[in-house]
């Protein structure tokens, strides 16, 4: 359906439930709900790929809100059945690789958010080489310090 449209707009947009046909259907402006922030219908839902997204027209994350954005909120509701029922959940997944590769942006926007996907991150590569394992570890750890010290996390 979405090739009727044009390709699946800018990748960094989607995670989860949130992608291209359920933000950027119907044209020209697709479904309101989706955009805030840096998130608009023309940085997402641009028709050729290759076009280069104008950076001033998209916000920094950390200018689209706090831990209260629903990307946030929702991770909190999966992460936390993680922790209290294991249950497992892909989208959950999906989420913690998303977050924990924009770390300082997301950490910026929501540090207990980002702390607990680089937290999840650490959990699925426990059984890795300790050279893979040891410098994320010491990244959490300094992270998690910062973000104690600066009043971020409690």
């Amino acid at each position: 359906m979405a090739s009727e449209y044009g390709p699946p707009g800018d990748p960094t947009c989607w995670l989860g439930n949130i992608n291209f046909e359920t933000c950027c259907l119907p044209p020209p402006r697709g479904n309101d709900h989706c955009w805030e922030g840096g998130f608009t219908y023309e940085r997402c839902c641009r028709r050729n790929p290759n076009e280069p997204v104008d950076i001033n027209k998209v916000a920094e994350i950390s200018e689209l809100g706090g831990c209260e954005l629903n990307i946030f909120q929702e991770f909190k509701e999966r992460a936390g059945a993680w922790y209290r029922d294991y249950v497992p959940n892909l989208v959950l997944f999906q989420e913690f690789g998303y977050i924990s590769r924009r770390f300082d942006a997301m950490y910026r926007s929501c540090a207990p958010a980002a702390l607990t996907a680089l937290l999840l991150k650490l959990e699925s590569i426990y059984f890795e080489e300790e050279s893979i394992w040891a410098p994320l570890y010491a990244h959490y750890a300094e992270q998690h310090h910062q973000a104690v010290a600066s009043g971020d996390l409690f």
